[in-house]
């Protein structure tokens, strides 16, 4: 029985592949960039959530589009503001 090309590249060890990036450590790769302007950034963004989140609800009985934007745009803030904190990198 005669062996084909296929039979003898079957037989060769699978080399194993590096895992790709995890969603979840995309932002923390990478060299820090250590700027001056992200704390001012950071408090920024924290700044406009807390001062949305006195009037979310009034807005969200008189034109509940615009209090569920109010909410989106405080959950953001806050979110941008911690990133900015806690991941210093270009992606952030």
């Amino acid at each position: 029985m005669t062996t084909t090309s296929r039979d003898q590249h079957s037989s060769t060890a699978i080399q194993a592949t590096p895992a790709p990036h995890s969603r979840a450590t995309w932002l923390f790769d990478g060299s820090p960039v250590r700027s001056p302007w992200r704390l001012l950034a950071a408090i920024g963004a924290v700044g406009q959530a807390v001062a949305h989140l006195p009037v979310i609800e009034q807005h969200l009985s008189e034109a509940p589009y615009i209090g569920v934007g109010f909410v989106l745009l405080a959950i953001a803030g806050i979110v941008l503001g911690t990133l900015l904190l806690v991941a210093d990198t270009p992606a952030v």
